[in-house]
């Protein structure tokens, strides 16, 4: 069917609305997503996870809004904000709370 995994990965599904350099930027996007979650796995301390997974949903709402530009629809794109600005308001919110506890 394909001849290897790369020529599957950039093969252009619906051609109107995603090109192959933005299926290549997305799953770019999804490998660096993957650096975040292993910093909080090798990590013991709460803080240090707290702002690791502060990344992790900044780099999601990032793909989700390239994702919306590439094909136009700017619902998504507004979702993807919303989760920019809520997710890490919520998240220095915690960790505010956090510290001021620990003292």
């Amino acid at each position: 069917m394909y001849n290897n995994v790369f020529t599957f990965l950039v093969t252009d599904f619906n051609s109107s609305q995603i090109n192959n350099i933005d299926l290549v930027i997305i799953y770019t996007m999804l490998i660096c997503c993957l650096m975040p979650m292993i910093s909080i796995a090798r990590s013991n301390e709460i803080l240090s996870q707290i702002a690791s997974s502060s990344s992790f949903g900044s780099k999601i709402a990032m793909l989700i809004i390239s994702y919306a530009v590439f094909i136009g629809d700017w619902s998504i794109g507004s979702i993807g904000t919303t989760i920019l600005i809520v997710g890490d308001a919520g998240l220095i919110a915690l960790t505010l709370l956090y510290g001021s506890n620990r003292n």
